[in-house]
């Protein structure tokens, strides 16, 4: 279940329950549903809850692989003990991490890997029962990318678009099909805008929310403007 602070719209916690299999047996039973203990965030920004995902391990019925959003990429809960932690950073051989916002876990029983799905396309972390193992891409040559829209720089034959998760880019001048874009405005890169009407043209970009409400940048850093100017 997911539950909402009403005092503040942006902060949302997250509780998951379990009950036993005989519960679920058809038979009368005294068995109720429980909450994890010692619960962990899952959430950080009010995103679509279609950014979390729950797996059991199959050969340890006493792991459950939980995966979240922003920060909270991917946990390993045990059941016997509470614990939960973090399948990231330190967990791992080589500090390695998926993209964040996460859409679904699957587990490669060949390889012994769990699979996660995100914004960022698809990972798999080896050895995840313990400690030790690592995430490695299994992107491959996908190169997919959420463009929410893009204008055109006639001045400079550029571009500038906004991607989510993938911030606002700007193309270099007499760009082609095979220049690499930067990055300006970081985040999730919404509206932009040029002025071709003055030379250099004016670039415009603006990242989540338009600065309505705070969102993932601005809570780090506590500065700064979500729509800005770029030239």
């Amino acid at each position: 279940g997911l539950t909402v602070n009403k005092s503040d719209p942006t902060s949302t916690d997250t509780v998951i329950f379990s009950r036993s299999l005989e519960a679920s047996s058809g038979r009368k039973t005294s068995a109720t549903w429980k909450p994890l203990s010692r619960q962990q965030k899952l959430d950080d920004d009010a995103m679509p809850k279609d950014r979390m995902a729950i797996l059991p391990d199959p050969n340890n019925a006493s792991l459950l692989y939980l995966a979240g959003n922003g920060g909270h990429i991917a946990f390993r809960v045990n059941l016997e003990s509470g614990d939960w932690t973090p399948l990231v950073g330190a967990d791992t051989v080589d500090n390695s991490q998926p993209h964040c916002d996460c859409r679904s876990l699957a587990f490669n029983a060949e390889l012994n890997e769990l699979v996660l799905t995100s914004d960022g396309g698809v990972f798999a972390r080896s050895k995840p029962q313990d400690q030790g193992g690592r995430w490695r891409s299994l992107n491959g040559d996908i190169k997919g990318m959420e463009m929410l829209s893009a204008h055109w720089d006639a001045s400079l034959d550029r571009w500038i678009g906004g991607a989510q998760d993938n911030d606002v880019q700007v193309a270099p001048p007499q760009t082609t099909s095979g220049s690499r874009s930067y990055g300006v405005v970081m985040g999730d890169g919404t509206i932009t805008a040029v002025d071709n009407t003055v030379a250099p043209a004016r670039l415009f970009g603006a990242r989540q929310c338009l600065g309505i409400g705070p969102d993932d940048e601005t809570k780090k850093t506590q500065k700064g403007r979500s729509t800005e100017r770029l030239g």
